[in-house]
């Protein structure tokens, strides 16, 4: 009961106040939660992933350097959260499409496997 929430949680910023500005600002959504996955280590970007009923559904890379001792700003922080879902849905578009493809192929492949059967049937 305790991961009940009405707002989009975010983990990995320890300022408090940063953090509630953020949940204000998503009160709206309860299904998703923005994630500091902290620093590349061979770019030196701050990457953060969104996740969707504990899946990671997007990633993003900030490439502006915010410095040793910089917090990400609430403004920051739903800027970065809204590209995420936009990548979010672009994925699901994505997905759809390619499910679509499949299922229109496999539905083409039945139809010619039907013809296929009924010429075999007639040539017997």
């Amino acid at each position: 009961m305790n991961n009940l929430s009405f707002k989009a949680n975010i983990t990995g910023i320890n300022n408090f106040e940063t953090q509630k500005a953020f949940r204000e600002r998503t009160a709206r959504d309860n299904n998703h939660t923005l994630s500091y996955e902290g620093k590349d280590k061979d770019t030196g970007w701050d990457i953060f992933s969104l996740q969707k009923n504990d899946t990671t559904v997007a990633k993003y890379a900030l490439l502006k350097k915010q410095g040793k001792n910089k917090d990400f700003s609430a403004d920051l922080l739903l800027k970065i959260y809204n590209i995420l879902r936009l990548k979010e849905a672009l994925q699901l578009i994505e997905d759809s499409k390619i499910s679509k493809r499949q299922k229109d192929f496999d539905t083409y492949m039945s139809e010619l496997d039907k013809e296929d059967a009924i010429n075999n049937t007639i040539n017997e």
